[in-house]
């Protein structure tokens, strides 16, 4: 009987190991995976505040380089500096730029915000890594 138990305690044991063992080198390679979607953001928001435009091509290549990572959804956001009067009266000194045209040279004192997030993992994911990651960069164009 005694030696059953030892039996029992050595494959718990080793199930436990195993598991420890899967778990800790899947949650390094996400951290991996999350650390360079949050420098490649950095990199996009860089060139995107030096060269002052935001251009149709790079944008889609950067959003194809994020989907090759994993299930991340990007979101730009550029606040264009400008004064303007509704018909209400009230003075707008910043415009929401959609981002419908092909490529826009913002004005200097524009704000460029860009947001990505990454689709949540399921109750297993959320588990073992935590929620999906939410990565926001931007800057003002100088």
């Amino acid at each position: 009987m005694e030696a059953l138990g030892r039996s029992i305690s050595v494959i718990v044991c080793a199930i436990g190991m195993t598991f420890c063992i899967v778990f800790f080198q899947s949650v390094s390679v996400h951290r991996q995976k999350t650390e360079t979607a949050r420098s490649m953001v950095r990199i996009y928001t860089a060139h995107v505040l030096e060269d002052k435009k935001v251009r149709r091509e790079e944008w889609e290549s950067f959003q194809k380089d994020l989907h090759r990572l994993g299930d991340y959804q990007a979101e730009i956001t550029v606040y264009e500096r400008r004064r303007f009067e509704d018909e209400n009266g009230r003075l707008f000194l910043f415009y929401l730029w959609e981002g419908e045209e092909a490529e826009r040279e913002f004005s200097k004192g524009s704000y460029v915000r860009i947001t990505v997030t990454e689709e949540e993992p399921g109750r297993i994911g959320t588990f073992l890594f935590g929620d999906g990651a939410v990565i926001i960069s931007g800057g003002r164009i100088a």
